[in-house]
């Protein structure tokens, strides 16, 4: 009987061979252009169904049962591009998941890339939505890198690279962004993974891009017309009549959309309207840490307000909201008007009585600040608070009962130098809130779902 057993070190350079020529141009354009750093960079293509081979199986974070028995060859951890060109097999993985996609062997003498989780959960997407997209390059452009710390925005970002290059008319409707999120983590790969539905591209914030094709070559292109954009978006900044945005506040000229889309009032703009509110669906987003900032709401009369603050409860992604006594809770339809949607992205919770909740929050630990123009309130910018921590604000006319203010830990106010010695309740809210966020640095922590 004849043998097809096929030692370990003959099947990955057996399997790679078609693909070499393709994988050592890659490599070599990406080193050449230092965009692949010391080992930055990785490379991975979809097999088809590929033979068993023995060794330890390593179980996965997620299953991927689209994946179940797909083979892939990806560069392994470590590897730098410069010496890839040269040996593109010692610098490749051949991986295998099992048959239901729980885990995966692989042939190399390196780990799989770290950003394996990125590069699984975009296959399985490509699989099912563009077979034909096989290959997937990750590397650093310098420039592009760079356009992202000074546009972190993605729509802005977007706006600025469509706009730079006449090659990125054809290339715009398939290139996205995101805020930056950790490298090799999973809120990465399922990020990455939802973006690639809808397009070839993502821009990762500070961290590069990851682009798919037929082959590499097809990625390579799309990679470089992005970062020629972003070098032309980076040189043409200071030059007169620039159209490209300055950070330091200048007003951007006026110029005309490349998609001929317009606003609602009928002007013509250069932005890309975010066409959704997260990149992340309904369960990843759930899954999201929560700043440790409660919000107790004691009797407030208007739904509009509770409607608000849902609403900017929702963006600071605090960690509940507890409307109390007669303040509106959802269903609502006055609330539901300034909430748009957001009752169901924000945890809450009712009390009948504001102080059986403000006890129950203690009992706990949580320090309880109230929000009231008291006498011996201290300024919001002045407070030191203690994490985790509960904001108390009160009814628009009356403010917070004397009972709250009894069980507070500290009372904050915030100064007004106007004729009515105070501001709207949910401005109010917006104000403290992200002074709060300012002073944590939260601000600055931007794996935040937008």
């Amino acid at each position: 009987m004849r043998n097809n057993t096929q030692p370990p070190a003959d099947l990955l350079a057996r399997t790679a061979a078609p693909y070499l020529a393709e994988i050592t141009t890659a490599a070599q354009e990406l080193a050449l252009h230092g965009w692949a750093e010391a080992n930055a960079g990785n490379l991975s293509l979809r097999l088809n169904d590929i033979p068993e081979f023995p060794g330890p199986e390593n179980r996965l974070v997620r299953p991927f049962p689209d994946l179940g028995g797909i083979g892939f060859l990806i560069t392994g951890a470590g590897t730098r591009m410069r010496e890839l060109a040269k040996d593109p097999v010692s610098g490749l993985c051949l991986l295998r998941l099992n048959r239901n996609g729980t885990g995966y062997r692989f042939l190399c003498d390196l780990e799989p890339s770290s950003e394996l989780p990125a590069h699984l959960a975009t296959h399985a997407v490509l699989a099912q939505h563009r077979p034909e997209h096989r290959t997937l390059i990750h590397t650093h452009p310098t420039a592009l890198v760079a356009l992202t710390l000074l546009y972190p925005e993605p729509e802005a970002l977007l706006g600025i690279l469509g706009r730079m290059h006449s090659e990125m008319d054809v290339f715009q409707d398939r290139l996205t962004a995101l805020p930056f999120l950790p490298p090799g983590s999973e809120q990465l790969a399922q990020a990455t993974g939802q973006a690639f539905k809808d397009y070839s591209a993502v821009i990762w914030a500070r961290h590069g891009i990851i682009a798919t094709g037929p082959d590499f070559y097809s990625a390579l292109d799309l990679i470089q017309v992005c970062d020629k954009a972003a070098q032309i978006a980076l040189l043409s900044r200071n030059l007169p009549g620039s159209r490209v945005s300055r950070p330091q506040g200048k007003p951007m000229h006026k110029a005309r959309s490349l998609k001929g889309w317009n606003a609602p009032d009928g002007i013509e703009t250069f932005y890309k309207v975010r066409s959704r509110d997260s990149h992340l669906g309904p369960e990843q987003f759930a899954g999201l840490t929560r700043r440790p900032v409660h919000i107790v709401l004691d009797n407030l009369r208007s739904a509009f307000n509770v409607g608000s603050i849902f609403r900017l409860a929702d963006a600071a992604r605090v960690a509940e909201l507890i409307p109390c006594g007669y303040t509106a809770y959802p269903p609502n339809n006055k609330l539901e008007q300034t909430s748009l949607g957001t009752t169901g992205s924000v945890p809450w919770r009712r009390f009948d009585e504001t102080t059986e909740a403000l006890r129950q929050l203690k009992s706990k630990g949580i320090q309880v600040v109230g929000v009231e123009t008291a006498e011996q309130a201290v300024p919001y910018h002045r407070f030191e608070y203690r994490f985790p921590t509960a904001l108390v604000l009160g009814n628009e006319a009356l403010g917070l009962s004397q009972s709250v203010l009894e069980l507070c830990d500290g009372i904050i106010d915030i100064p007004v130098f106007g004729y009515k010695n105070s501001i709207n309740v949910a401005a109010a809210a917006a104000v403290i809130l992200y002074d709060i966020a300012s002073r944590t640095g939260w601000l600055d922590q931007t794996e935040t779902a937008r």
